[in-house]
């Protein structure tokens, strides 16, 4: 067996989507199965090659940041969105599709296998035969379409989701969505859907024995530093850092925190501020390569989450919790609103949610109480594992393998 993952960014910085993508890799591999990458990247060609299989990319002629074409590059990449929104760019596809062609002629794959986020993915997917529609994004339960001009556009959402799953053989849905997807509409697909969960519960393995390799970022910190890392995307219209950078500021004046938030999105500046007003307790490390912010995780007291304000049936889990637990670490969780990720800590056990309802004052006082408790706290891998089964990659795997299995006996 040999499959197609097609995906936008992958290396040599995933977005979550990626992780999720290497994970099932490795169990695939573990199971017998290769699987090659399709990604985005500068060039077109070989990326890279493994035991697992190859990388190879189209080069991205997309941008959407007033560079050194001015205004008039940046309207040219606007202006077509108009009318192919929310797909992107229709060259994307055109470039997907033209890669995949060549490559499926000669290595005839079992699956290809498009990552739903973004669109244009499953788009130049949909048109092969044997199209895995992986959902780690859904199209229309998404905070990110609902921000915006894009609410006024849901019709155009629908219609899309309907043609991706006309012409997906399989539909890998998450199971925060279980409930979104059981609508009277979607039952024309109950044959075509399953369900897991996010893959990221992978065991970690030390990255670093002492402080000395993390550079001038840590080289300073005493045995009564207490390290935090936050990971992962800030939004101030669904994830907002405020009330957490407003706790910890209260927090760093009776500890010695450094709080390192490898993050992106628009907020920034909220971080910029909070670096200044702590003298470098909170730091804003910016976005890197998995492998850099690996060796920071595993350096971690604490792990830092804020949970997603969301509305109606969007009950999504950011994937970084997942990837959170797999360390066995202690997690402070700031609650959002549709907060699944509630349900996931709560069974994990050390971790502590901190409510809106909390005065900052309050707040402090009963973090400050859990991390005093909790710091060398540590749950092993096998226990989390037992726990979230589906959050294992083995388990998309299986899903993956077991339908070509059962498409070759028909």
């Amino acid at each position: 067996m040999r499959v197609l993952f097609v995906v936008k960014e992958f290396l040599p910085k995933p977005t979550p989507p990626g992780i999720c993508i290497m994970n099932v890799q490795k169990a695939l591999l573990e199971k017998g199965v290769q699987s090659d990458v399709l990604m985005v990247g500068e060039d077109e060609g070989l990326y890279r090659s493994s035991e697992m299989g190859e990388i190879y990319s189209i080069k991205s002629e997309i941008s959407f940041e007033t560079g050194k074409e001015g205004i008039f590059g940046y309207l040219k990449t606007r202006i077509p969105m108009i009318f192919t929104w929310p797909v992107p760019s229709m060259k994307r596809v055109q470039d997907y599709r033209r890669v995949i062609t060549k490559l499926n002629e000669s290595k005839q794959y079992d699956a290809i296998i498009g990552t739903m986020f973004p669109p244009d993915v499953c788009v130049a997917c949909s048109v092969f035969d044997h199209f895995f529609y992986y959902e780690l994004d859904s199209l229309i339960n998404n905070p990110m379409y609902k921000e915006g001009f894009k609410r006024h556009f849901t019709g155009r959402l629908s219609r899309l989701e309907k043609k991706l799953f006309d012409h997906a053989e399989l539909i890998i849905h998450l199971n925060h969505n279980k409930y979104f997807y059981a609508k009277e509409k979607y039952r024309i697909y109950a044959d075509k859907f399953v369900y897991t969960d996010i893959p990221n519960l992978t065991i970690k393995k030390d990255a670093h024995n002492g402080i000395a390799e993390y550079g001038k970022v840590l080289s300073n910190i005493t045995e009564d530093t207490i390290v935090m890392v936050y990971s992962g995307l800030l939004s101030k219209d669904y994830r907002s850092p405020y009330r957490l950078i407003q706790m910890l500021k209260a927090i760093s004046k009776n500890l010695d925190l450094k709080c390192l938030f490898f993050s992106r999105g628009n907020c920034e500046d909220e971080l910029r501020k909070a670096e200044e007003e702590t003298g470098g307790a909170i730091q804003r490390m910016g976005y890197v390569s998995q492998n850099e912010l690996e060796h920071y995780v595993d350096r971690a007291d604490f792990l830092l989450d804020i949970g997603n304000r969301l509305s109606g049936d969007d009950y999504s889990v950011p994937s970084k919790v997942i990837c959170y637990m797999a360390t066995g670490k202690p997690i402070i969780h700031m609650n959002g609103t549709n907060d699944s990720a509630i349900d996931y800590l709560d069974k994990y056990g050390l971790s502590i949610h901190v409510s809106d309802e909390l005065s900052i004052d309050t707040a402090q006082q009963l973090v400050m109480q859990f991390i005093k408790k909790n710091k060398k706290r540590r749950i092993p891998f096998s226990e989390v594992a037992e726990k979230f089964p589906q959050n294992t990659p083995e388990h998309t795997a299986d899903i993956i393998i077991n339908q070509i299995k059962k498409r070759s006996n028909q």
